[in-house]
């Protein structure tokens, strides 16, 4: 997903113009993995212009999040997303969760089959939750910015998770190789914590690269 291309006001028609909200924006990989926001409330929006000139979807902070239910997981993943906020509103605010079936944005920690977020100490943040349920949370390492342009790699590569903030080696964790599934994955929310800011692009591999 990529702010500057398949970002509509409605169900794939209308391409969403500044300040407008999104209830769909449209996966550019192929795979026609859209994601689309139901209930009008928690739509994020659209902004263009606010990450080194380019457009960006904006999260309240709130309640707002962007979803797909249909993704195909894996045991090796790897997860980008080029980010930028403007508080952290609560004590992990989510860039992405993924969880099972069912499971969308729960708040049990061991639905959390995936995550990326951003701890109240500003530090990058995640978890990878094996297939036993065993919760293996990312050390975190890098300190972060409001009002900053990151890209965070998250990496889960059979033996370990690794995390990478603009290219450097951030936390790290060991896993057994093993991942519940995260078909049901959320943009710019985990569990009940929103994004408080922009996500201008997001990629998702089901190995790892």
């Amino acid at each position: 997903l990529k702010a500057d291309a398949g970002v509509f006001n409605d169900l794939g028609v209308t391409l969403a113009t500044n300040t407008q909200t999104v209830r769909q924006w449209n996966d550019q990989s192929g795979n026609t993995k859209n994601f689309i926001e139901g209930t009008s409330g928690q739509r994020p929006t659209f902004r263009t212009s606010v990450m080194n000139g380019m457009p960006a979807v904006r999260f309240d902070g709130s309640d707002d999040r962007i979803t797909n239910t249909s993704i195909t997981s894996g045991n090796n993943a790897t997860f980008y997303a080029v980010v930028n906020y403007s508080s952290l509103p609560s004590s992990k605010p989510g860039i992405l969760q993924g969880s099972p079936a069912t499971l969308l944005l729960s708040t049990g920690g061991a639905d959390k089959a995936i995550g990326m977020w951003v701890s109240n100490a500003n530090r990058p943040w995640g978890r990878g939750v094996q297939s036993n349920s065993t919760q293996c949370n990312i050390s975190q390492v890098a300190t972060t910015a409001a009002s900053t342009n990151y890209i965070i790699e998250s990496d889960y590569n059979g033996t370990a998770i690794n995390q990478s903030v603009n290219g450097t080696a951030s936390g790290t964790v060991a896993y057994n190789g093993t991942l519940r599934s995260w078909t049901e994955f959320a943009i710019g929310r985990q569990g009940s914590a929103t994004w408080a800011g922009d996500i201008a692009e997001v990629i998702a591999f089901n190995t790892s690269i």
